[in-house]
């Protein structure tokens, strides 16, 4: 590869970065610390539990799921490399949503027979994630480290987990409402596999980003510039 186009890829990858970096503002945050579960949240069932390491969070469920449901919120102006009112730009509305996952009793990700016990994030419908997870021992099948493992104060015949601070990214258009949907697969119901969230916050910005098309003629463009200057 040409040196000039080693430096032009450089520049266009760190004005596309720029883009990613607009402080992002606190849009919803909750501790679940209150004995009722928040307007905002929905379910199959409610659940509120205080539970030794746990403290109080959102659980536990196991065949179920818990919902947030979020108007579009009011954030300041799309910031960007794209100026405003350049063709080529795209306006997202970016989001970073923060919680704490509680995976307790005998989840078993690697069990081949019924299908390996499973927690997926969708977001208006469009699946996040889709993660499985074991506290029994076999393969894990999600990219977080546990803060913490150990008999936490459920059944004993098996241990929990307990994951800090899961973070997970997503784009939505301008205006758009947030539902918000953290539910299971495959687990045995509460007695025997349950899971909980805590400590939710979400974060938002407004970005102007290039178009993909843009983002390639962005880098033609200063490879161009680039060997017009080494010529001269």
């Amino acid at each position: 590869m040409h040196r000039s186009t080693t430096l032009a890829a450089i520049a266009a990858a760190a004005l596309l970065g720029s883009a990613l970096q607009a402080a992002p503002t606190l849009i919803y945050s909750t501790d679940f610390e209150v004995r009722e579960l928040p307007g905002e949240w929905s379910a199959n069932y409610r659940r509120i539990e205080d539970h030794g390491a746990f403290s109080v969070f959102n659980g536990r469920y196991s065949q179920g799921w818990t919902g947030l449901t979020l108007a579009a919120p009011t954030l300041q102006a799309p910031t960007g490399p794209t100026p405003a009112g350049t063709p080529g730009a795209t306006l997202v509305t970016r989001y970073t949503l923060v919680f704490d996952l509680y995976i307790i009793d005998s989840w078993d990700a690697s069990n081949p027979y019924g299908g390996y016990d499973r927690f997926l994030v969708s977001v208006n419908g469009t699946p996040l994630v889709d993660w499985g997870f074991t506290n029994t021992g076999g393969m894990q099948r999600n990219p977080l480290t546990a803060s913490r493992v150990g008999n936490l104060g459920f059944a004993s015949t098996a241990p929990d987990a307990i994951y800090r601070n899961v973070t997970l990214t997503f784009d939505t258009a301008p205006g758009q409402s947030l539902f918000i949907k953290f539910y299971d697969q495959n687990l045995g119901g509460v007695s025997d596999e349950g899971w909980g969230i805590d400590n939710v916050k979400l974060y938002g910005e407004a970005l102007r980003i290039p178009t993909p098309s843009a983002a390639l003629g962005l880098g033609a463009g200063l490879t161009l510039a680039m060997r017009r200057r080494r010529a001269n």
